[in-house]
């Protein structure tokens, strides 16, 4: 099985940390990757991410002549006969081989091994008589339901769906609704709730705050800001002044929604983020430096889609069907897999200093020449 999941393997004799053994660890590439050590029946011992293959493994296997130094790690030295390892080049890789590796070697516990940031989404139940947002833990719809996501947290989706709620007023005592007893509901009571329940608005109006409430959570937050701009500036032509006030105060919690919390929230099923990053250097003919090749990555809720590593000189690669690639949707069948995916994606979106280049294709795909001369400015510079 590991033969099959890594690129290479080192047999090792620790046994004896002579000269042939140190000359041994020098055959292990210099790279960012993965790597495993693994007993001589070809048993994981212990699977990591490492900055520099060979320098981790040469921590984890040459004993310290240092006798105060304490480790909190048992020594793997003796029972490791094998060192397997695939060369990453860069974060987002190494991240997705070692789950990918983790799952498939630990199937039990690999989610201790992996740390990944919960998620929590907002979600919609459009089959409830009167619709409203609520958080979520999967990320998958189901029928007559809309997800949102991702968020870099479970406050910041919190916030998002009592904002769609409170501007779109939007029913927030559903439990009530259930009970049959909405006449007790406060929001009811203090005028601060159109009360469709109560028969104050008509379905069709409460559908239609609905439906704003989905467009702003599915991206067109501009559009929508825009348009409680126009109708403010109408009352307040009107002298509606209370009105313009209430419209005014919207608009406020509205514009909390542009924070970098939510700049990649779309519904789940709609969700393309493209990520471009550095991979190995590379011998090309007619140069005598090595040529710096590029990964490309695409994360939709159902797969992750590794493109093949390309050099600028080619075209972008199989970047050109990008296009076919977001507009694939497969079946998500596995909740907990979606999750995970998503929360792979989380851990480097959110993050305040991203490596490479963060692409959402779920509004537009970028043409790939746009695309192209991203990367030569952002990434090509430091050549």
């Amino acid at each position: 099985m590991l033969d099959e999941l890594f690129d290479g393997c080192l047999q090792l004799d620790t046994s004896e940390q002579t000269a042939v053994f140190f000359d041994q660890l020098k055959e292990l590439p210099a790279c960012k990757g993965i790597i495993c050590f693994a007993n001589g029946q070809g048993q994981a011992i212990k699977l990591q991410i490492a900055g520099d293959i060979r320098r981790q493994a040469r921590a984890k296997l040459v004993s310290s002549d240092d006798e105060e130094e304490i480790t909190k790690t048992p020594d793997i030295s003796p029972v490791t006969d094998k060192v397997y390892y695939t060369c990453c080049y860069n974060d987002f890789r190494a991240m997705l081989y070692y789950y990918l590796s983790a799952r498939t070697i630990f199937p039990d516990e690999y989610r201790s091994l992996v740390a990944l940031p919960k998620q929590t989404y907002a979600s919609v139940g459009l089959d409830f008589i009167w619709p409203y947002f609520a958080t979520s833990t999967s990320p998958i719809a189901q029928d007559k339901q809309k997800v949102f996501g991702p968020f870099p947290s479970r406050r910041a989706a919190n916030d998002f769906v009592q904002i769609l709620n409170e501007v779109f007023c939007l029913c927030r005592r559903p439990d009530l609704i259930r009970e049959g007893s909405h006449k007790t509901c406060p929001y009811l009571q203090m005028h601060t709730c159109p009360a469709p329940c109560d028969g104050r608005i008509s379905a069709d109006d409460y559908r239609e705050s609905v439906d704003k409430a989905i467009r702003t959570a599915s991206g067109g937050l501009d559009g929508v800001v825009k348009e409680f701009e126009s109708l403010m500036r109408e009352q307040s032509k009107r002298l509606e002044f209370e009105q313009a006030a209430d419209c005014k105060k919207k608009l406020g919690k509205l514009e909390q929604l542009k924070k970098a919390d939510y700049q990649w929230v779309n519904d789940t099923e709609k969700l393309a983020v493209l990520h471009v990053d550095r991979s190995a250097r590379v011998a090309v003919e007619g140069s005598k430096k090595k040529v710096q090749t590029y990964s490309a990555f695409l994360v939709r809720l159902d797969r992750t889609v590794e493109f093949s590593d390309f050099l600028l000189s080619d075209e972008l690669g199989e970047l050109e069907n990008l296009e076919a690639e977001v507009s694939k949707q497969t079946p998500v069948e596995d909740s907990r897999q979606a999750n995970e995916r998503i929360g792979i994606l989380s851990y480097f979106l959110f993050r305040s200093k991203k490596k490479g280049l963060w692409l959402d294709c779920s509004r537009g795909i970028p043409d790939v020449g746009i695309i192209k001369a991203t990367i030569e400015s952002e990434l090509a510079e430091a050549d």
